[in-house]
């Protein structure tokens, strides 16, 4: 059984980091079904900062205190999160006029805009958009409009509802409802659906009647010992578990990329010679056609650069994870259906890098910069976690480009579980690395990497014909893969049809468009991937589920906006977050 400090702290993280003082004992009895006791002697604030892992600090309120967890000081919550929970409690959405003081008043700091204007500093966020009302600007969350009274909602949208089932499941299976955010329905689906407490409810069966934190795994002594001592120090001393990316570059300093801020190992303005260079390519395996090497029975990857002699004079070197309990917000869509599914990670446009560059100097790396900067949107370690699950039941193969997904050597990386490895030489390859799984070894399950070429489609395609359930990833979004020439085969394709004068005038009447539009682009057949995943960077644990992608996809040709479940995850704790919205 728990103790009253876990539960305190399991309560903290589902409450946002932190609980007001004076509403935790009413808040600990209501979630889990008993109350919090008193101390036998001295001052309730007294016995709670007595506990080793919990903190006082001041409340959001002006005289309120509240209790947050000390283990997560050292994570600093990104300005763009701090300002979306800013729009959330002030119902949807927030002044730019008055945003600054209550930034100041709730988190005790002053908001620091990098660019002189703010509105093109929060437009240039992820999920915070701004709007002008009157001679204001306001701040709001992308998908969610400000919460208002049933009459000004309807005279705003007539077809828009409330959506009261924001849901959290904590580990002792208690269900807490909070606040419900308006989303606007162009389309009302005549197909009931499930409400989130039971997609909760579901997922929570799944993993055994409870959650629990997800647990990072990375062998950090066999990347060290290929690295001169020097660089190894500097490395311990920033602490391997923040770094993503080590870079060495000829003639210039070695350093990593960790918390999504470039270190530099060394202050004396040391560069790294051809030497440094060999003795880590020494120690590596060949490098294949794509420029990528590993360790033996490791999941690190080496990208080297070369010049126009071949040589190499640049390495890349990524640090491999495995994230267990990485795959626990998908287990129903994994062991419940047959169903094949694509993940997709989003990709930073080129403006957006562009802009990104402006912010280099600033202390908001988190913002623009580290959504490209980071490693990625988690889809290889969502792939690896995967696999591991549907091995324990399936005849699953991996085709492994580059040896991305079970890590270098001729025995596949144990989080890979019982699934088989069929390596591929090159990437022009990988296609007829497909159809030799299928045709020779009989899979049930086939997991991809990454799918990015037209030939890959098709040999997909191929094998889900067979019956083959597909796990597999690409890049981008849903939007942007309809969009995508090379690629969309994966949702099922696109076609354009002649409508004839009668069905012209009819669509005519229902988009009512002032021209007639005799032709119409139609999806052309049924999606190889019947669910997507669509991954944010810098937001590794919310995941974006569309569960009928053939629905979504006629919405997107349609105009319409494509229903998604938002799944997060408290990192702390491990609860898992449903919420229904529309993308």
């Amino acid at each position: 059984m728990a103790s009253t400090e876990d539960n305190i702290l399991e309560l903290i993280g589902v409450s946002g980091g932190e609980i007001s003082l004076s509403l935790l004992k009413e808040r600990y009895k209501k979630y889990f079904g008993f109350p919090i006791g008193t101390p036998a002697s001295g001052k309730f604030r007294d016995w709670i900062t007595s506990f080793g892992s919990i903190g006082i600090k001041k409340g959001k309120g002006s005289n309120d205190i509240a209790v947050y967890d000390k283990r997560s000081e050292s994570l600093v919550e990104p300005p763009e999160e701090r300002i979306r929970s800013l729009i959330r409690e002030s119902g949807g959405e927030i002044s730019l006029s008055s945003l600054r003081s209550r930034y100041n008043e709730v988190y005790n700091e002053s908001l620091e805009c990098p660019r002189r204007n703010l509105r093109i500093w929060i437009e240039s966020m992820n999920s915070v958009k701004t709007r002008r009302t009157g001679s204001d600007y306001f701040a709001y969350e992308i998908g969610v409009t400000p919460r208002r009274t049933a009459g000004s909602l309807s005279a705003l949208n007539p077809h828009s509802q409330l959506i009261d089932e924001f849901v959290i499941i904590s580990g002792d299976n208690k269900l807490v409802e909070s606040e419900g955010f308006s989303i606007q329905e162009e389309n009302v689906d005549d197909e009931p659906k499930l409400s989130n407490q039971e997609i909760a409810s579901k997922l929570m069966a799944y993993n055994g009647g409870h959650f629990k934190p997800i647990q990072v795994h990375q062998d950090s002594k066999s990347l060290l010992e290929i690295l001169p001592v020097e660089c190894t120090h500097a490395l311990c001393e920033i602490g391997m578990e923040h770094v993503s990316d080590i870079v060495y570059d000829l003639g210039r300093m070695p350093y990593c990329w960790a918390n999504n801020e470039r270190k530099y190992f060394f202050d004396d303005n040391r560069v790294v010679e051809y030497e440094d260079i060999e003795d880590i390519v020494k120690s590596l395996q060949e490098f294949g056609d794509d420029n990528r090497a590993g360790i033996d029975g490791q999941l690190h990857r080496i990208s080297s650069i070369r010049n126009n002699k071949n040589s190499i004079i640049g390495l890349t070197i990524r640090v491999g994870r495995h994230v267990e309990g990485n795959a626990d917000m998908i287990r129903d869509l994994l062991q419940e259906t047959k169903k094949s599914i694509l993940l997709l990670g989003e990709v930073r446009s080129p403006s957006s890098i562009r802009f990104s560059n402006v912010l280099r100097t600033t202390n908001y790396l988190q913002l623009t910069v580290a959504s490209f900067l980071q490693p990625g949107s988690g889809k290889t370690t969502i792939v690896r976690e995967v696999t591991n699950i549907l091995s324990l039941e399936e005849n699953v193969f991996i085709v492994d480009t580059s040896n991305e997904i079970a890590g270098d050597g001729d025995v596949p990386h144990h989080c890979v579980g019982d699934a088989r490895r069929m390596m591929v030489k090159s990437l022009g390859s990988q296609a007829g690395v497909m159809i030799e799984c299928v045709q020779n070894h009989t899979p049930s399950v086939m997991v991809i990497d990454e799918i990015g070429r037209k030939r890959e489609v098709e040999a997909a395609q191929t094998s889900q014909n067979r019956g083959v359930r597909m796990i597999a990833s690409a890049h981008g979004d849903l939007r942007s893969l309809v969009k995508n020439k090379e690629l969309r085969g994966l949702i099922g394709g696109l076609e354009t049809v002649t409508l004839g004068d009668d069905e012209a005038k009819a669509l005519q009447k229902k988009s009512g468009s002032q021209t007639i539009k005799k032709q119409m682009t139609l999806r052309a057949a049924a999606p190889i991937f019947d669910i997507i995943i669509e991954l944010k960077r810098g937001r590794l644990h919310e995941w974006h589920v569309v569960e009928d992608s053939a629905k979504a996809v006629d919405k997107i040709l349609s105009g319409h906006k494509y229903d998604i479940q938002k799944r997060m995850r408290c990192m702390m704790s491990g609860n898992i977050f449903v919420e229904q919205v529309k993308s």
